[in-house]
């Protein structure tokens, strides 16, 4: 059975978070563990152990780049990556919290690394942004999503703009010396 993990939640939700659906899965942020509901109501909650052997969580270090490189100069504060392998399908979970002092010669749009290449032919989904603070300034009433880019280990950053159907892939206005947060989670095959 493949799981796909369409939200997370800080902590057990036994008791805590009502499931959209049965058979809904959840993966806990703050202790590592993979949960499935078994009903509707917030107590149906188990931790999923797969066939038998406990779901294993791990982690990786997400970076920031730009689709041009360049040689930007930044700190991170925190970057904490997690994923849960089944089979060839991947959910991973991120938490990055960096400061960008200097361009150099990157531009393009923002990506943030993934603990897998995906496959081109394979399904992929987009990528649900939870939180972004402030130091990224994108163009005004435009959604921002991430999508998960073909054959590489890459997130690359959109905007939609209210008054368009298409995505727009301008560089983002990066203010320098800012904090800038980003937390997301999806899923891909590999």
């Amino acid at each position: 059975m493949s799981l796909l993990i369409a939200r997370s939640y800080a902590g057990d939700p036994t008791g805590n978070l009502t499931p959209n659906r049965e058979g809904e899965v959840v993966f806990d942020t703050t202790n590592d563990v993979i949960y499935r509901a078994n009903g509707l109501t917030s107590s149906d909650w188990a931790s999923y152990s797969g066939s038998g052997s406990a779901a294993t969580v791990q982690t990786w270090s997400p970076t920031v780049s730009f689709t041009t490189p360049g040689s930007p100069s930044l700190t991170y504060a925190r970057q904490d990556g997690r994923y849960f392998a089944n089979g060839n399908l991947i959910n991973f979970w991120y938490d990055i919290d960096f400061t960008i002092t200097s361009l150099g010669s990157a531009a393009g749009n923002l990506m943030t690394s993934l603990p897998a290449t995906s496959n081109a032919s394979a399904l992929r989904s987009v990528v649900g942004i939870r939180q972004v603070t402030t130091g990224i300034d994108w163009e005004t009433n435009s959604q921002f999503f991430g999508s998960i880019n073909p054959n590489s280990n890459d997130v690359i950053y959109y905007t939609q703009s209210d008054n368009t159907s298409s995505n727009s892939t301008q560089t983002p206005q990066i203010t320098l010396s800012t904090a800038i947060r980003l937390i997301g989670e999806g899923s891909m095959e590999t």
